[in-house]
């Protein structure tokens, strides 16, 4: 599964995606990740199974985190957040997108990251 992640219209690099099946839908399995690159594209990953692309087939709670943000190791203030913190909870995020078998690309789009 591959897809596109921008903010307010502009691709953003260095947002981890993190697809978590949805029990409450019936959706099994393990989680899928991605971190988008410098064209907000991105590549999930079957994290229980090494090197396996793609995502468990069902309805997926979509997180989202800012890999710059969360991982800053320079001197003073980290930068801010580019992700709401409604997009970083799975038990908050308004996201959930469906995963069907085959291939799929998807467009995450967010307009309210502030």
């Amino acid at each position: 599964m591959t897809g596109k992640l921008t903010i307010g219209g502009e691709p953003q690099e260095g947002i981890w995606i993190n697809f978590m099946p949805d029990p409450a839908s019936g959706t099994s399995g393990g989680m899928s990740t991605a971190v988008t690159d410098n064209q907000g594209g991105f590549e999930l990953t079957y994290d229980p199974v090494p090197n396996a692309k793609g995502a468990a087939v069902g309805k997926h709670r979509v997180v989202l985190n800012d890999f710059r943000a969360e991982n800053f190791r320079g001197g003073g203030r980290p930068p801010r957040s580019r992700i709401a913190e409604k997009y970083m909870l799975a038990v908050k995020t308004p996201i959930v997108l469906e995963v069907h078998e085959g291939s799929q690309e998807i467009q995450i789009e967010l307009n309210d990251y502030k």
